[in-house]
């Protein structure tokens, strides 16, 4: 299977993440959301960007 879905979230000021949505096709809804929150949480000190920030990514499933 292949196919693309928009992901959004909130980076929060302690490095968590919050406000996961996902769009696009539903078999790839699970995977997504936790593919995010693996990522997290991270270290906040000395980043160029002003917390909270909401973050809209692509993420795309292909066979390869």
């Amino acid at each position: 299977m292949e196919g693309t879905v928009k992901v959004r979230f909130t980076i929060l000021k302690n490095g968590q993440v919050s406000n996961i949505t996902v769009t696009g096709a539903k078999i790839f809804h699970g995977s997504a959301r936790k593919a995010v929150k693996k990522a997290f949480p991270m270290n906040v000190k000395n980043i160029p960007i002003s917390l909270p920030y909401t973050v809209n990514i692509p993420l795309q499933y292909q066979i390869r």
